[in-house]
């Protein structure tokens, strides 16, 4: 079994999809198991994303932030 461990900001229009379609798509793919964690806008926008994103195969972000991310 492979797992992989998601962040994604806690807004309804970030993590209703991702609920939505997680069951279906692990369904598809036994062999595969998804938990995402959710982080408030605020926290993607004044917290440090470094240290966190070690900890995670998948990341949902807001895209202003997406130099930040990219810089690790």
């Amino acid at each position: 079994m492979t797992r992989l461990r998601g962040l994604a900001w806690d807004h309804r229009r970030c993590w209703g999809p991702l609920d939505a379609s997680i069951g279906p798509y692990c369904a598809a793919n036994p062999a595969l198991e998804i938990e995402w964690d959710r982080r408030s806008l605020y926290e993607f926008g004044e917290g440090a994303l470094g240290p966190v994103l070690g900890a995670y195969d998948l990341v949902v972000f807001d895209h202003p932030f997406i130099g930040d991310i990219a810089e690790g």
